[in-house]
Order: C-alpha cells, then sequence, then structure tokens
C-alpha cells in the first residue's frame, strides 16, 4: 500500500544540534527475508560512515525482521540528524535492492524527561547481538 501523504515532522532545528532522536524504518510491504549476518555486517559499515561523517552516534539499534530502530544522539552544534537518516536510507536501500525501506521514516524526537530516564547514571544497556 503506498500513501501519497508524508508523516507530520517538527520544525528542523529539532533534529539539529544535540537533539535525541528514535528512529524506526520499516521495509516496503513489510519485506521479510533480508535480515542476515551479511546484512548485519553491511548495515554497521553504513552506520559507522553515516555517524562520523554527521557528527552524531547510535548507541543502540535493534534489527527485526520487518523494520528497525536507531538512537541517535548529535554531537555537535552542526548536526542534522534529518541529513543523516536520508544518507543512511539511501546507501542501505542500494544495498536491499529490489527491497526497500518504506518512503519516510518514523521518528521520535526524545524530549528532556524522557532523555534523563534512559541516560541516567546507572543505567545500563545490553547489546543482545553478541
Amino acid at each position: 500500500q503506498s500513501f501519497a501523504m508524508h508523516l507530520p515532522r517538527l520544525p528542523r532545528d529539532r533534529y539539529q544540534g544535540h537533539a535525541f532522536v528514535h528512529w524506526s524504518m520499516t521495509m516496503e510491504n513489510r519485506a521479510a527475508g533480508w535480515l542476515t549476518p551479511g546484512f548485519h555486517e553491511i548495515f554497521r559499515t553504513h552506520l559507522a560512515h553515516v555517524t562520523s561523517e554527521r557528527q552524531l552516534i547510535c548507541p543502540v539499534y535493534c534489527l527485526m525482521p520487518d523494520h528497525l530502530h536507531l538512537l541517535w544522539l548529535g554531537l555537535a552544534p552542526r548536526c542534522d540528524q534529518t541529513l543523516a537518516i536520508r544518507q543512511l536510507r539511501r546507501g542501505l536501500n542500494d544495498e536491499l535492492k529490489p527491497l526497500r525501506f518504506q518512503k519516510q521514516p518514523y521518528d521520535h524526537v526524545l524530549r528532556e524527561a524522557e532523555r534523563l530516564f534512559f541516560f541516567r547514571p546507572g543505567c545500563v544497556c545490553i547489546n543482545w547481538l553478541q
């Protein structure tokens, strides 16, 4: 199913600088079968390039059978996560052909209270992929 409308976005400055954003990207038509160890390696390579180039970090991500989640934190005032997510999606879509992600990712910009909840002293993150 194709949708002509775009998901609503906050003003662009909310995705810039030291923003904390949860991104979700879903496969077009909820396609499955793309998540392989080989693709995971490709994904990590693209993620490393984008995050270093765009001055952000990804402390946690989760790859699911038909979608993925990323939590990105901007590291510099000139960081623009809208450009970074576009760059990552384009690179991954090239690798996934003929499959592809849906036209627009979903996002949630974390508010201050959410930042404090997830990034408090003693909070432990587990890497389930190792």
